[in-house]
């Protein structure tokens, strides 16, 4: 019997775990990473930066990511935990 892999992120937070990291990713690396369609990967992104919790700069033809890591988690109940504590925790 095969078992499926367990994923403990989502990707909103892979992908943020990813541009904390490397900020100059385009999208088909970052659809690579996380393992989805590059169509998903740019619906991710644009909701994240909808929300607030990434903004994007224009590099001549690059994007530039930077993940707001003052922004609060949409948790219930974790209105104190910040985006940044997430990703120092996950980068342990």
């Amino acid at each position: 019997m095969s078992v499926a892999p367990i994923t403990f992120l989502a990707p909103y937070g892979l992908c943020m775990l990813l541009l904390a990291a490397n900020p100059f990713l385009r999208h088909r690396e970052i659809a690579a990473a996380l393992g989805v369609t590059q169509r998903y990967c740019e619906k991710v992104l644009a909701n994240l930066l909808a929300t607030g919790y990434l903004s994007l700069t224009h590099v001549g033809r690059r994007n530039l990511y930077e993940v707001r890591g003052d922004m609060p988690l949409m948790f219930p109940g974790e209105g104190t935990v910040t985006v940044a504590t997430m990703l120092a925790a996950l980068r342990q």
